[in-house]
């Protein structure tokens, strides 16, 4: 969904703000400009949600989505290799009971 109160760019980059790797503003503003270049909605960047057209809002949604899914895809990956750890660490456990208390 487009935030209403947020400009082109700010819904743009809404995603990559919650990342939890943290980008410095520089390198945001940098991937921002890449993904309005890539929906050619640069020109519209300073504009809020209302004063577009409604294919115009549907290419602000789509690289504000794909800024999500980055997010939620650092997120499963930090989760799996978090379970990973963990069932080492059973596995480890388990095994050191085996063999003391035999």
């Amino acid at each position: 969904a487009i935030f209403p109160h947020l400009t082109v760019e700010n819904n743009v980059m809404f995603g990559l703000k919650n990342l939890p790797n943290k980008m410095s503003k520089a390198e945001m503003k940098a991937q921002t400009e890449k993904f309005m270049k890539l929906m050619h909605i640069e020109e519209y960047a300073q504009r809020k949600p209302e004063r577009l057209s409604g294919g115009q809002q549907q290419r602000v949604v789509r690289p504000q989505s794909r800024s999500i899914a980055t997010t939620t895809q650092v997120r499963r990956q930090r989760r799996a290799k978090r379970t990973e750890f963990l069932s080492a660490v059973c596995l480890s456990i388990m095994y050191l009971r085996i063999i003391c208390c035999g």
